[in-house]
Parts: structure tokens; C-alpha cells; sequence
């Protein structure tokens, strides 16, 4: 008795009752495997509820005997799909699964994203390679993306409300950037919108949902770590949204920055000892809350490093309503957001869809993301006062959200005029340079740190020109020098690693706190070799306190070797 289909459902020619209904209708439209077609071979297979709504699935050749598909079994009930309630029913449909082998072909995706120059979500894709379409095949199948209403009624009622609010302007180019991260070559991060209660914060976060789905679409921090890599792996080259930053876990949020940034879970073993398959992805990360990492991380005891600050970019909320700067002609910031929430309850889901299918149909699509990038950077040249390294990393990102801005309104998915949206994030940029202790790196807050506590401690041990330890101080053109042996300084600024010692140099060679006549770095004094440090300038820039009246009271100059020997292994890094 072989299942046979018919319009209303799957039948088989019974003994005793002729054709017997025995399930609703079902169908295998394509046979699924990876792009290669050697691997992870299945079926894509179409069913219809009782009240007629399609569904689809990939159910893996591996997963067709009588035990492994009962995972396939439970998903058709829970779906209201009809089987008629006999032991041997499920044996009819899963032969008839098997033994259909339909021609059309299509590649799987274990992840959402990118793959072959297409883009997969769990709902749908877009784009073409090799004339295989792409479906996703993943785990997670739960509806992610939803729509309602058109694109014209997002322009009009929230994506032109955007317009002079750069917060809300972070969130759609938050939003838009995502897909383009791997094109960029750029590492995942995260946008962190911190202020108080009531500031709008919530807004921005629903307005970033809009683009791809409703409210439902954001997470929250309460997730435990591995959570987190979960919800990420399935939003992979998308936007990924976590509300509440106060419920994050603390204690693991070193890890989860750097995980979510590095673009992969941390490495597991399956139950016979193998590695299993890390989950990959990348993504912007948009969180909000009233707490800092800083301020969540004292709680704990513990410190932000320079390596998290460039992966997790913190942006106040700065606008003159809060998280808003133009309410249009609404009288009060407060009857905006609810303008903004009752928007972004109808009108959501349909940008990105369309954002999605004119990035499949650009080609060179990387080399365009890029000179957008670089344009940009050149243009907000003036914003940056350093060259230093991390300040550059996140102001690339920060240009990246720009550059997603400036396509979209350039191709017409954003009502906005050329120019809108990196003038908006480049505000964004000012206000995160603004924030930061200064323009160094934030490591050099460190290594300030350890210059202060030498110069204190060198200060207390002076006395006279000449001290037991060899310290030496002098008065040049008005200004105090002091010479510190090279072990004596070593000691006091190297507080947690060797290499301490040799950029505490270059901070204060770069910053005139110090003065070499060697190329290593030290200052040649007859056979002796110091440290020629100007500590009451280093205190005048640092905004550092510290009493040198003490040294000024006598004097008496020192020779110093004007042109030491170099030896010539060391002329060339002169």
C-alpha cells in the first residue's frame, strides 16, 4: 500500500476501506545538499495545515528511519497538520518521503547570512549562484522575520522621523550595516546606547527592530553566555538586538564580548570526545541600558580592557530630548516616542527585505563597501586628534554604519538626503571621542597611571642633585629635568608585563614628558645612562598634582654628552 496524493491530503488503496485518507497534504519539492553536493544531503519537504498554511522544512536523509524522524513527526502536529490516528500511518509517510527524489536541487544553509553570493534568512532568500537556490536548513526554523504594512509607510512615518536625531539614525545604520560586515573586513562588535530611564533608549531599539522585524525580534541581556551564542549564531550577517543591559551576567561578559566579536563559540566536544562544529557568525550588536561595562564591571571587581572598549562602543544618550535633537511638530519628546511606538508597531520588516535584494544584485559589492568606507574616514579626518589604533578601529565601524546609510538613501530605501546619515553618525563619532578620557589609547590611562606613581615616588626619594639610588635632577631653561637610572625607572613603572617599560617610553618620548639622545630611548650622561624625564610638564598635561617648588630652591648644571657614540646597529632606527 503505497501513499498516493491527492488535492486534499495523502491517501493509500485500503483492503477493506478503498482510498483512506491518512494525512493532510505533503510533498518533496527538492532535494537539498551543500554547494559541492557531496555533504549533508536532504529533502525540502512542503506540508499544509488544517485551516490551509503552508509550511516547509529540510529533514535530512539521516533523519528518516522510524526513531530520528520523530522530531520531523512532532513539528507536523504542532504545526495542526492532520495524521490519521493509526500506528502504521507514519510508516506510509515516511516511505513516501523517501522514496521521492524530485530534480530540482537547492543548496542548504546551516546559518543565516551569506552564501555563494546569496543571502538565506529562515523565511527566505534572495540572489542566485550556479542556478541553485540557497534554503536554510538550520536548527532554529522559528519566524524571525515578519512584515506589516509597506516600505513607503516605514519612510514616511519612521524612517523621516530620523532625520536630525542622530540616535535614531544609529539604530537604522546599525541595522543596515550588519549584512555588510564580512564585506567589509571589518570584526563583529556591538553598539552600546547608555542613559538613564526615560530617555529614549527603548525608542531607538524599536525603531532598529523596524528594519527587520516587530518588537518581537529583539532579545534581551538575561541570556546566560552560551545563550547569547546561540541567539547570535542565528542572526548571523543581521542585526542582532539585546535590550536591558543591567540583566546581562556579569561575570561572563569579558567572554561574551570578545566571543560575539570574534565571531565564534567556544569549542565543545560531542558525546564520543570529537570537537563539535562551532557556531559562526558576524554581526552588530545593538544594546542599550543604563548601565556602562564600566559600571557593571565594578560591581564585580573587575576592569574594562582597551580590547573590549574597541568591541563594545558605549554612546551616550546626547540629544537635546534625551535621545532625540528634532521632534518635528510634536510638542514634547514624550508624545514623539509614542508617535515613533505606534509607527513601528505597523509599519515593520519590509526595508530590510529590500535592502537585502539590492545588495544580492550589486556586484563587486566588498570593493563598493570599502571605498564607502574610506571616503567617509577622509571626510571625518578632522574629528580624530591621534593616529593612535583603537581610536581609528572604532571610528572604521562607526564610518561602516555611514557608509550602510548613504547606500541605502542613495538608492532609495531611506528617505533621507545624501550626506544625512554621515553627518549623523559623524556627530555619533564626536560625542564617543568626546567620552573618552582623551584621544590615546585607552591603555596609555594606564600607562599615565604607572608614570604618575614613579614621578611621586622618585619625587619623595630626590634630595640634593645626587641620591644614594643615582637619581639626578636639574633645571634647564626654568624647567625641572630629572635623570633616573634605567633598573630604578624599570621597577617603578613595570607594575604587570616587561613590555610596560618600552611603551611608557614611547608614550613620553611622543609627548615631549622625555628626552633621549640614544636611540634606545635613554639619555647618555658620561658613561651613565638615564631616563630624562620633564615631570612638571607630563603633570600640566595629564592634569596630574604634584608639589616641585622643593626643586628650585639650587641648582647645578650637568655635563651632558651631546653626541654620545651610537653603536651602528642602532644608527639605522634613528
Amino acid at each position: 500500500m503505497s501513499l498516493f496524493l491527492k488535492e486534499d491530503g495523502g491517501y493509500i488503496h485500503d483492503k477493506k476501506e478503498g482510498e483512506l485518507r491518512i494525512c493532510g497534504p505533503i510533498k518533496v519539492i527538492a532535494i537539498v545538499s551543500d554547494s559541492a553536493r557531496d555533504r549533508g544531503f536532504g529533502r525540502v519537504i512542503e506540508w499544509v495545515n488544517l485551516y490551509g498554511k503552508v509550511y516547509r522544512t529540510v529533514l535530512l536523509m539521516g533523519e528518516t528511519d522510524e526513531q530520528t524522524s520523530q522530531r520531523f513527526k512532532t513539528e507536523l502536529k504542532e504545526t495542526g497538520f492532520y495524521l490519521l490516528h493509526r500506528k502504521w500511518v507514519w510508516n506510509h509517510v515516511i516511505d513516501f518521503i523517501n522514496e521521492s527524489i524530485p530534480k530540482k536541487h537547492v543548496v542548504g544553509a546551516n546559518s543565516t547570512g551569506w552564501l555563494a553570493g546569496q543571502f538565506v534568512t529562515n523565511e527566505w532568500s534572495a540572489g542566485h549562484s550556479n542556478g541553485s537556490e540557497a534554503i536554510y536548513i538550520g536548527r532554529n526554523v522559528a519566524s524571525l522575520l515578519k512584515q506589516k504594512g509597506s516600505m513607503i509607510d516605514w519612510q514616511k512615518g519612521i524612517g523621516s522621523a530620523c532625520v536630525g536625531n542622530p540616535i535614531l539614525a544609529l539604530s537604522v545604520c546599525s541595522a543596515l550595516a550588519a549584512p555588510l560586515i564580512g564585506h567589509s573586513g571589518l570584526e563583529s562588535f556591538a553598539i552600546h546606547i547608555v542613559g538613564e530611564s526615560k530617555t529614549g533608549k527603548t525608542t531607538a531599539m524599536n525603531i532598529a527592530t523596524s528594519v527587520y522585524s516587530n518588537e518581537a525580534y529583539a532579545e534581551t541581556w538575561s541570556s546566560t553566555a552560551n545563550g547569547l551564542e546561540a541567539v547570535a549564531s542565528n542572526r548571523n550577517d543581521m542585526l542582532l538586538c539585546l535590550d536591558e543591559f543591567k540583566q546581562a551576567p556579569a561575570q561572563d561578559m569579558d567572554r561574551v564580548i570578545y566571543h560575539i566579536a570574534n565571531g565564534a563559540s567556544k569549542l565543545r566536544s560531542n558525546k564520543d570526545g570529537s570537537l563539535a562544529t562551532r557556531a559562526r557568525w558576524n554581526t552588530v550588536l545593538l544594546s542599550t541600558g543604563e548601565l556602562s561595562l564600566e559600571e557593571m564591571f565594578k560591581e564585580v571587581g573587575k576592569e574594562v580592557s582597551a580590547g573590549q572598549k574597541v568591541r563594545f562602543i558605549e554612546i551616550p544618550i546626547f540629544g537635546q530630548f534625551g535621545a532625540f535633537d528634532n521632534l518635528g511638530d510634536f510638542k514634547s519628546a514624550k508624545e514623539f516616542a509614542e508617535y515613533l511606538r505606534e509607527q513601528s508597531s505597523n509599519h515593520y520588516g519590509t526595508l530590510f527585505k529590500a535592502w537585502i535584494d539590492y545588495l544580492v544584485s550589486v556586484d563587486g559589492l566588498s570593493l563598493m563597501i570599502r571605498e564607502e568606507i574610506k571616503a567617509i574616514r577622509k571626510q571625518w579626518a578632522p574629528l580624530a586628534k591621534t593616529d593612535e589604533s583603537q581610536v581609528n578601529n572604532v571610528m572604521d565601524k562607526l564610518a561602516l554604519l555611514a557608509a550602510a546609510g548613504e547606500i541605502a538613501a542613495n538608492v532609495g530605501l531611506l528617505p533621507w538626503s545624501l550626506g544625512d546619515a554621515q553627518r549623523a553618525i559623524g556627530q555619533v563619532t564626536e560625542i564617543w571621542l568626546d567620552d573618552r578620557d582623551s584621544y590615546e589609547n585607552s591603555e596609555n590611562a594606564e600607562l599615565v597611571q604607572n608614570i604618575y606613581r614613579a614621578i611621586q615616588e622618585i619625587g619623595s626619594k630626590l634630595c640634593g642633585n645626587t641620591s644614594k639610588n643615582g637619581l639626578r635632577f636639574d633645571i634647564e631653561s626654568e624647567e625641572l629635568v630629572w635623570f633616573v637610572p634605567h633598573q630604578e625607572f624599570k621597577a617603578l613603572v613595570t607594575r604587570s608585563y616587561s613590555r610596560q617599560l618600552r611603551q611608557v617610553i614611547n608614550l613620553m618620548l611622543k609627548r615631549h614628558w622625555a628626552h633621549s639622545n640614544e636611540a634606545r630611548g635613554t639619555f647618555k650622561i658620561r658613561n651613565d645612562r638615564f631616563y630624562k624625564i620633564y615631570p612638571q610638564r607630563f603633570c600640566h598635561d595629564t592634569g596630574q598634582s604634584y608639589n616641585f617648588t622643593r626643586f628650585f630652591q639650587n641648582s647645578k648644571l650637568l655635563k651632558i654628552n651631546e653626541n654620545p657614540s651610537i653603536p651602528l646597529s642602532q644608527v639605522k632606527n634613528q
